[in-house]
């Protein structure tokens, strides 16, 4: 909370009295007003009464303030008008009718608290105009361009909704742009690194941890993902046509009955994952409490990837082997596909991507043999 001795360093017509926002102005009447503002005494809220002041400033300046645009400006509603859900209500019905998955609607969710709700949260949705959300969102410094992307998410979804309901006449949010990012390439392993992790898996590994070892046979030769591969149960596996259904996903200790695309799939499993599966059947099936395949020594199942992830580390770094994240097993597998020459329509639907999506995250290796050939024509 900002003190009252600091004062002296807020803007010009700004306070901060009991915890709330006030500035203070000479009104179309000559009169002074002071008005309390719906923002909190942070940096954000504070800079956000210093625009709304200086706006009602400059319209009286030109003689073109009048009550119901102070009441405008500053999000008060006349007692005898209907009421006029704030920014906040909205948003939170936004998140509501979400159907991602828990963890992306929790990011969405942070990312309202943190940017949005300090500046907007209790202000009638429909005064929020364009240039108060452009000049807060210029007003953020951000770590990366992805973040900044982000952050428009729930606020675009938040105005999309309001203007589907006719609250709104038009989305202030048009004007915000995203910024060209380019994404990172995939990182894989080289064949001759999978074997040496696996093999220290295999070697490090002894008594009931030895399931993290087929954990990893099943994570470099499925290229599911890790939120995947630990929400699968046995019901999951059709031992007949050897294939497992992707139809789950377990993000943050919650159980989603859909995957991050909420997608349905069948991976095939080839003699690799086939075997991860029948050793893991054969050493832990009977512990399941519910049914899941991995599971600790208590028969409860695994509620994140925290573990297996942290050994990984570790035999990375026995193996002194860069250090690059455990989801790189599944780029592993993809990569492993094409080098092996399997069309790329059947890879992306392995891996849970559209073909379009599959071909621009993994172009380098698609393209790779072919480039080479044709380049190899200018030295003919």
């Amino acid at each position: 909370m900002v003190r009252r001795t600091s004062s002296k360093r807020l803007p010009t017509g700004v306070q901060v009295r009991d915890g709330a926002v006030r500035i203070y102005f000479f009104d179309h009447n000559g009169e002074r007003r002071f008005i309390t503002l719906p923002h909190p005494p942070t940096a954000a809220g504070i800079k956000a009464a210093a625009e709304t002041r200086g706006l009602l400033v400059n319209q009286a300046k030109w003689g073109i303030l009048t009550e119901e645009k102070i009441c405008e400006i500053c999000g008060i509603v006349y007692e005898d008008s209907p009421s006029i859900p704030t920014f906040g209500e909205y948003a939170e019905s936004y998140l509501a009718g979400l159907t991602c998955v828990a963890g992306t609607k929790k990011k969405y969710k942070g990312i309202l608290n943190k940017y949005w709700y300090p500046v907007l949260e209790h202000m009638p949705i429909s005064y929020i105009t364009a240039k108060l959300l452009r000049d807060h969102f210029n007003s953020i410094e951000f770590n990366s361009e992805k973040t900044r992307n982000d952050v428009l998410i729930p606020l675009r979804g938040t105005f999309a909704l309001a203007l589907d309901d006719d609250l709104i006449d038009k989305d202030p949010t048009t004007k915000l742009k995203n910024t060209k990012i380019q994404e990172a390439e995939p990182d894989p392993f080289t064949p001759v690194e999978r074997t040496r992790i696996l093999e220290r898996f295999d070697q490090d590994m002894e008594g009931w941890d030895r399931i993290f070892y087929w954990y990893y046979m099943a994570a470099f030769w499925t290229g599911c993902r890790p939120s995947e591969l630990i929400a699968l149960k046995w019901s999951d596996i059709d031992w007949k046509n050897e294939c497992i259904s992707i139809t789950k996903a377990l993000v943050n200790g919650v159980y989603q009955e859909k995957t991050k695309v909420s997608q349905f799939r069948l991976v095939y499993l080839n003699k690799h994952s086939k075997l991860a599966f029948e050793e893991l059947q054969i050493r832990y099936q009977r512990a399941s409490k519910d049914g899941f395949i991995f599971i600790w020594e208590d028969g409860e199942r695994w509620a994140n990837e925290r573990s297996p992830r942290e050994r990984f580390k570790v035999v990375l770094t026995k193996e002194h082997i860069r250090q690059r994240h455990a989801y790189n097993c599944r780029h592993t597998y993809a990569t492993q596909m094409l080098m092996d020459g399997i069309n790329p329509a059947f890879a992306a639907n392995q891996m849970g991507h559209s073909l379009m999506m599959f071909t621009k995250t993994y172009s380098r290796w698609l393209h790779g043999d072919r480039s080479r050939q044709e380049i190899s024509k200018l030295n003919g």
